[in-house]
């Protein structure tokens, strides 16, 4: 899958961002705080694998929600923009890029190393 931008909404504004410029938030709500964005991806995929997965076959099968990710600009780097809504979305999305090289869809399913 190619990393192509997409729209994304910041302060009220849609901006097309990069999914390579996207964190996954460490201190996403639904789960318990972690270090940094391979952690919280591993984490959501330990409570929510199998929504994971289904999310990555709705969005192959139908497209991406047209509902907004909701992300705001990194305190660690200008380029990056931390998602505050839109997390499961966003890993579905990063799995699936890095599908051709480390993952299949069983280890998406089940787990994948990073």
């Amino acid at each position: 899958m190619k990393d192509s931008p997409f729209n994304i909404m910041t302060n009220k504004k849609y901006k097309s961002i990069s999914i390579s410029n996207l964190i996954i938030n460490p201190d996403n709500d639904r789960f318990e705080s972690v270090e940094n964005e391979k952690q919280a991806i591993d984490i959501m995929l330990t409570k929510l694998g199998d929504k994971i997965y289904y999310i990555a076959i709705h969005i192959l099968e139908n497209g991406l929600s047209p509902k907004p990710f909701y992300v705001m600009p990194s305190k660690k780097s200008n380029k990056k923009f931390l998602v505050k809504e839109g997390n499961r979305r966003t890993t579905a999305l990063k799995l699936m890029g890095k599908h051709s090289k480390k993952c299949t869809f069983y280890t998406l399913r089940f787990g994948c190393s990073f």
